[in-house]
């Protein structure tokens, strides 16, 4: 058996679905538009692998192989990588010493690149908007498997811990609020699959830490919408609950619940543009009995399966291609010497100087401490490629750097 199961149990589907009111929602902002989904599902052996599809789930390649469980992959905010977890790492799979791991990898499987330092079971991870940090549940090695929560840089290092819950209180499943500033993730009063368990709210400093839902919601996955105003999340109520796909705002309420049946419903994301939940659904459909991915709108209407055979797939993610929505004007011709403003996909403000032959960009912003860099590509409709690479402190010796983020620039008040 595995240490690590999505919790969602599918059931026999064979009842009459009941429609019920809900509060309408109002979608998000536009950050992003859908890309790519990434999902997990068991092979012949049993084992978890990851699989990547185009929004509609054609397309399907599977990233992963082996003899062991390889899952939970989310995508980075560029859409250049996948971080996920595996206990590829354990030598000893079946003892009760657990180990696991959390990765990086391209989205085509290769370039895989561990990042924890296989001290018991490090998981869920989850990206911060700017790409740079990346959050996650562990245990440290500790013999009754209680975790925190943790963040570290997107390249591995460090953990530097952001809860300290107490025993036999144990932590798991953050995620970023969508300017990077708090995690949402699941705090339950013990390891056991079945333990009372809430949603909180925290700030990456590990204070302000805020609960969302009482415990006996026993809460599971969640995610913000982008627009940072509400998180959608999985819960299981009561005892005959195989779990429903519930909203809150990310305040704190009145949860509501948006499926409500007694079928089965788990691993809850929000798409890029806001206008749709993903999730894994267990239905019917003109009176047959479906499981797979679905989709549905905030307020839990337009609820369908995204494609025509069953699949049961869980944690799914979408990649979210950066907007159009709000662009920078696009620069027509090489821009004069001079100075320019603009911000980047993530709408952060950054600062860039003309060198005197036009050719050369570089731009500096001290978003988070860090020294941002970009260069100018000298072709018309220009992109900016930029990525952080040193603190502030050894800007002297930044060194190269490499593309992630996408960004046009435009121009601002002054000059040289």
């Amino acid at each position: 058996m595995n240490w690590r199961s999505p919790t969602l149990t599918l059931v026999l589907l064979a009842a009459v679905l009941t429609a019920v009111l809900v509060p309408s929602l109002s979608h998000a902002a536009r950050p992003g538009t859908n890309g790519r989904i990434s999902y997990m599902v068991k092979d012949q052996a049993g084992h978890w692998q990851i699989w990547v599809a185009n929004s509609d789930l054609s397309g399907a390649k599977q990233l992963t192989h082996g003899r062991y469980d390889n899952g939970w992959a989310v995508w980075s905010p560029d859409g250049k990588k996948l971080a996920f977890d595996s206990n590829r790492t354990d030598r000893t799979p079946n003892n009760s010493r657990h180990v696991n791991d959390v990765f990086v990898m391209k989205p085509d499987g290769s370039g895989v690149k561990k990042l924890t330092d296989s001290k018991g079971v490090s998981g869920d991870a989850a990206w911060s908007p700017s790409g740079r940090l990346i959050a996650l549940d562990a245990d440290r090695g500790n013999r009754k498997g209680l975790s925190a929560i943790y963040v570290m840089r997107a390249n591995g290092g460090k953990l530097r811990r952001v809860t300290n819950p107490r025993p036999p209180m144990s932590d798991y499943s953050p995620r970023f609020s969508p300017d990077g500033t708090h995690l949402v993730f699941v705090r339950a009063r013990s390891t056991a699959e079945t333990a009372p368990a809430a949603l909180y709210t925290v700030r990456l400093d590990g204070r302000g830490l805020h609960r969302l839902t009482s415990y006996s919601l026993h809460v599971g996955d969640s995610d913000w919408s982008p627009d940072g105003k509400w998180i959608v999340f999985e819960a299981y109520p009561n005892g005959e609950s195989y779990g429903d796909i519930f909203v809150i705002k990310a305040t704190g309420g009145r949860p509501v619940n948006l499926t409500r049946d007694s079928y089965g419903q788990a691993d809850p994301v929000w798409s890029p543009d806001g206008q749709k939940i993903l999730f894994l659904d267990n239905n019917f459909v003109n009176g047959v009995g479906r499981t797979g991915l679905a989709t549905m709108s905030p307020n839990g209407s337009a609820r369908q399966f995204i494609a025509s055979k069953n699949l049961e797939a869980h944690q799914p993610d979408w990649e979210s291609i950066a907007a159009t929505a709000n662009p920078l004007a696009r620069v027509s011709e090489r821009p004069k010497p001079g100075h320019y403003t603009g911000t980047t996909s993530e709408l952060q403000p950054v600062t860039f100087k003309v060198s005197s032959h036009g050719k050369r960009v570089i731009g500096f912003t001290t978003v988070d401490g860090y020294n941002n860099m970009c260069d100018y590509t000298g072709a018309p409709d220009h992109i900016f490629h930029y990525t952080v690479k040193v603190p502030l402190m050894k800007i002297k010796s930044s060194g190269s750097f490499t593309a992630t983020v996408k960004s046009t620039l435009v121009p601002g008040p002054g000059g040289l």
